[in-house]
């Protein structure tokens, strides 16, 4: 009995405890972060301009939708409604007169670092057939600052929106 307390007590072995096999050495940490570093540093710029491709994609997307709510709208409210985009802001909303100038729905705002590119059209506008008004067509163009990335979301004179 008290030869087990003594074992359980007594210093641990070199070989007991595995100092020169467990566990990694100071120079295989070393390598293995630098080359987490590197491949790091590589991928970074393709991420980055990834991401702001996507920015551009969900903003040309955004801007097709609120096209497309503008021409539904104004068939079923039969007048004229319109998208207002206002390049100071990078945003967009729904407007029609009915005794005054009436927003529909809320405005929303283009994606981190896009911008319209001039000349965009400030205002394009949907009669109660849902044709476009004005000279068509009309293309609003979005650019990723900096990188020239852009994408066309054009307006045909039936209506029809294409992003290209």
């Amino acid at each position: 009995m008290f030869k087990a307390a003594e074992r359980a007590l007594a210093p641990k072995t070199r070989s007991s405890l595995c100092l020169n096999e467990c566990g990694f050495s100071m120079v295989e940490l070393t390598i293995a972060l630098t080359v987490v570093l590197v491949l790091a540093a590589v991928t970074f710029p393709s991420i980055v301009t990834t991401m702001g491709l996507y920015r551009l994609e969900t903003s040309a997307s955004m801007i097709e939708g609120k096209l497309a709510d503008a021409r539904i709208n104004a068939i079923k409210r039969n007048r004229q409604v319109w998208l207002l985009l206002d390049s100071t802001a990078n945003s967009a909303k729904l407007q029609y007169i009915d005794g005054g100038t009436i927003d529909l729905g809320t405005v929303e705002f283009l994606g981190t670092g896009i911008q319209f590119v001039s000349p965009t059209p400030g205002q394009i506008t949907f009669d109660a057939q849902g044709w476009l008004t004005g000279s068509p067509p009309l293309q609003v163009t979005l650019e990723v600052e900096n990188t020239g990335n852009q994408k066309n979301v054009t307006v045909s004179p039936t209506g029809k929106i294409t992003i290209s």
